[in-house]
């Protein structure tokens, strides 16, 4: 077996997710426990780390080529937000497609230039209080949002995840053609991220998209 460099890069962050490597080397991530809720951006050489903004709890991050962070925010209220690197941030949407975000939970960029986010399908304070058992027969009301960045028009790609989580977007794919319209194959895969404790989940798998992108794969508890 390969030896694996395990050195830490840098320590004391709160609960990270959604890394993004930034131009400069550096590395924006999101923390998400009570005592950060921030998005934060630590140096090329992880000596140092400074706030870029507080949101509340931020999960999943992206940054789109003018380089702006776009942020799932689960809590505070859970929305979409914009982030710039110099500490300014808005609420850009709070629904979408006739559904109010829950859980916004993770997005990642298509070839397409839109944003696919996925919503895990409950209130997070609901699903953090939530005893174990419970939470295996929940009715999660997990979807996946297409977000046209540009006029601003969403779109639920798929919805009875369950618990949708982790999203990627896998490129170099062809236009398909669904209802007699081109649309850009966009083959997106959920990734598990287990929580300690959960022994068991019923509806634990991977699904295709069936209704706007036939070859697009999500995850969902």
């Amino acid at each position: 077996m390969p030896d694996i460099d395990r050195t830490i890069f840098h320590s004391g962050l709160g609960e990270p997710e959604g890394p993004v490597l930034l131009g400069d080397g550096s590395w924006a991530v999101v923390e998400m426990s009570p005592e950060t809720g921030q998005v934060s951006v630590i140096s090329p050489d992880g000596s140092s780390k400074r706030i870029v903004a507080k949101t509340g709890r931020p999960n999943g991050m992206a940054q789109d080529s003018e380089g702006a962070l776009w942020v799932a925010e689960s809590v505070n209220p859970p929305s979409l937000l914009k982030v710039e690197l110099d500490g300014s941030s808005e609420v850009v949407l709070t629904e979408g497609d006739g559904a109010e975000f829950l859980f916004p939970n993770d997005l990642a960029f298509g070839p397409d230039g839109a944003l696919y986010m996925t919503d895990s399908g409950v209130r997070q304070p609901v699903f953090r209080d939530l005893p174990v058992a419970e939470r295996v027969v929940y009715p999660f009301e997990g979807k996946v949002f297409r977000i046209d960045l540009t006029s601003m028009s969403v779109t639920i790609l798929d919805d009875d995840l369950g618990f949708a989580n982790g999203t990627g977007i896998r490129k170099g794919q062809g236009p398909v053609r669904d209802n007699n319209r081109k649309r850009p194959a966009l083959p997106v895969r959920m990734e598990r991220r287990p929580h300690p404790g959960f022994p068991t989940w019923p509806r634990n798998r991977v699904r295709r998209s069936g209704r706007s992108h036939p070859n697009s794969w999500f995850h969902g508890w």
